[in-house]
């Protein structure tokens, strides 16, 4: 057999293909997954429900990981997409003009970022919500009860 050599962009990019699969697969299962008291004897493809928030947390860093890596190998190309125009880029000049596209796409991310912080943060759990309500009365418990 004729092995090539270790090739570590191609490894990078098969473990956060495999990342991304597990963690598609664990994410749509957490989002079908009952909650609440229903969820403590809850299984799927074998798996209890702890299980598969483990599966997703380990999977989640090493995407992370992968991701980082990903990006130390991919540094000069990542940075050249700054200096370059699309024109630029289409004719082979090489020219130190910076490029705009990189800097919508952080931009779009920090929107979605803030707004994703600032929906969670007012929104609050349902448990915080409801905290302090009694079934059947509308008042705080540590109001007084007007009846």
């Amino acid at each position: 057999m004729d092995y090539r050599s270790f090739s570590a962009r191609a490894f990078i990019s098969l473990s956060m293909s495999v990342c991304f699969v597990a963690l598609s697969v664990s994410g749509i299962v957490f989002y079908l997954s009952p909650h609440g008291p229903r969820a403590k004897d809850w299984m799927f493809l074998s798996l209890a429900k702890n299980s598969w928030e483990n599966i997703h947390i380990v999977f989640g860093f090493l995407f992370i990981a992968a991701g980082l890596c990903h990006l130390w190998l991919n540094r000069k190309p990542m940075l050249s997409y700054f200096h370059r125009s699309s024109s630029a880029r289409k004719s082979g000049e090489n020219t130190r003009t910076l490029s705009l596209e990189p800097f919508i796409v952080l931009a779009m991310a920090l929107v979605i970022t803030a707004v994703s912080i600032i929906a969670a943060s007012s929104a609050g759990t349902q448990s915080e919500k409801f905290r302090g309500y009694a079934p059947g009365n509308f008042s705080p418990r540590n109001q007084e009860n007007p009846r």
